[in-house]
């Protein structure tokens, strides 16, 4: 689960990059503000995707008001970039929905863990982000920061699971 985390980390950074061009590309100026520390510590697995399925709802609820302010403002270009964002909001809440029943499913099966680990373990990434990305570089230490954390913890998690059984 550390590797599918891992590629997550990588899709959110460059998600967060489709914003910061759009707004940089049409003459805006990207103010970035403290980011509250995230949660570390989980007490299973499943927690942590329940935590993540709370997390992707409210994205979606921001980008959805976003969404509502373009429409608004007759911002035809922010909504035209905003369209891919729907879909994408979609498909990242059905996928961390479906890994979160998956883990309810199975609850403490070892063997029935390691397959779904096998599983998201043969994610492809994405292609990088652009080279050209004019990115501060403080933005992208504190999105690649608080990511991280999750991948290690699905790595303690599953060094736990393996030594336990």
């Amino acid at each position: 689960m550390a590797h599918w985390m891992e590629f997550q980390v990588q899709e959110e950074y460059a998600q967060a990059m489709r914003f910061y061009r759009h707004v940089v590309e049409r003459g805006g100026r990207v103010i970035l503000k403290e980011i509250r520390a995230p949660k570390t510590k989980w007490s299973s697995l499943l927690e942590v995707f329940e935590d993540a399925l709370v997390h992707e709802s409210e994205v979606t609820r921001r980008i959805h008001k976003i969404g509502e302010i373009a429409e608004e403002e007759g911002d035809r270009a922010a909504q035209s970039m905003l369209s891919w964002f729907y879909d994408e909001r979609v498909e990242e809440e059905a996928q961390i929905g479906e890994i979160r029943d998956l883990l309810k499913m199975i609850g403490d099966n070892l063997a029935a863990l390691l397959h779904i680990d096998a599983k998201l373990g043969a994610r492809v990434p994405m292609s990088p982000p652009p080279a050209e990305s004019t990115a501060p570089q403080r933005f992208l230490r504190a999105i690649k920061k608080r990511l991280k954390s999750l991948a290690r913890f699905f790595r303690q998690q599953l060094r736990t699971y393996v030594t336990a059984s």
